[in-house]
């Protein structure tokens, strides 16, 4: 029996199975290659929103710094963000309720803290040593961005999480004794290299960039204190 143009013509359309299995390892093949490099720029792009945080918060330093004559706004309890208040719009008593209100002190890496819901949403932790303590009315540790000598090698703040037991998700402080600063460290307070094996570290000078593990080991003479 001879088959119409029309047949003919329809049989050449469509796929056998072997051209549909083709299709099909292709697919799975470019969705191999796609994903992992969507998802890295997935996470490039968490460490540009990161990074751009912390140059906020230093521009928000330098000009509480010009109107205190130089000094760190005060860390103890709530006090550095409370100062910064002023400069950065952001209301202290909202930005402890989520972190969409917590603005430019959240991470968009942090995933420690967001798996704690009602814990303080602040993912970088300070320089104890640049930061007084103790209140506005009793400081006890104050410090002049003046007095500091090599201020594109000290690090003010940095990517960082409290995990010990009591305190997760609250605000940390980082000194020599701090882990990766001394290797020896316990490293539940510490450092958080959350941005694939690096961290966002943000130097007095405002500069701000990531650090490996490596690149920080052992450093607390370089990057965390100078000595007077």
């Amino acid at each position: 029996m001879k088959r119409t143009r029309k047949e003919r013509a329809a049989r050449r359309q469509r796929f056998s199975l072997v051209e549909l299995l083709v299709v099909i390892a292709i697919i799975a093949i470019l969705s191999g290659i796609l994903f992992p490099a969507l998802s890295k720029a997935r996470n490039c792009a968490k460490g540009v929103v990161c990074t751009n945080n912390l140059k906020q918060l230093s521009l928000a330093t330098t000009l509480y710094q010009y109107d205190w004559n130089g000094y760190f706004p005060g860390h103890a309890a709530d006090w550095f963000y409370k100062n910064l208040e002023p400069y950065v719009n952001i209301d202290i008593n909202k930005a402890i309720t989520s972190t969409a209100e917590a603005k430019i002190y959240w991470c968009p890496e942090d995933a420690y803290r967001a798996k704690l819901p009602g814990k303080y949403p602040y993912s970088y932790i300070a320089n104890y040593y640049t930061s007084w303590w103790g209140g506005p009315e009793v400081p006890v540790h104050m410090r002049r961005i003046q007095g500091i000598k090599h201020p594109s090698a000290i690090i003010f703040r940095a990517d960082g999480c409290k995990k010990s037991s009591g305190g997760e998700g609250n605000e940390v402080r980082f000194s020599m004794n701090t882990f990766p600063f001394t290797g020896s460290a316990s490293q539940l307070d510490c450092i958080d290299f959350r941005h694939g094996n690096s961290a966002n570290v943000l130097m007095v000078d405002g500069s701000a960039n990531l650090r490996k593990l490596l690149e920080l080991y052992d450093t607390y003479t370089t990057y965390v204190y100078e000595y007077p």
